[in-house]
């Protein structure tokens, strides 16, 4: 750790690329089921959805 940065030692990038190349079946479903709660609540909060799907309403 003294001769290399934190940076270095822990990329994310090497993470990434780490999940991306294993290919889980799990990790795959977790980064889709992320991907569609972040589109829900980015359309509930643009006006999209009168509803969404945790059942409030956006005024």
């Amino acid at each position: 750790m003294a001769k290399y940065g934190f940076a270095d030692v822990l990329s994310l990038e090497t993470m990434v690329a780490d999940l991306q190349a294993w290919a889980d079946p799990s990790w795959a479903e977790l980064v889709d089921r992320y991907r569609r709660w972040s589109g829900e609540l980015f359309d509930a909060l643009g006006g999209n959805m009168s509803e969404t799907k945790l059942g409030f309403v956006v005024r």
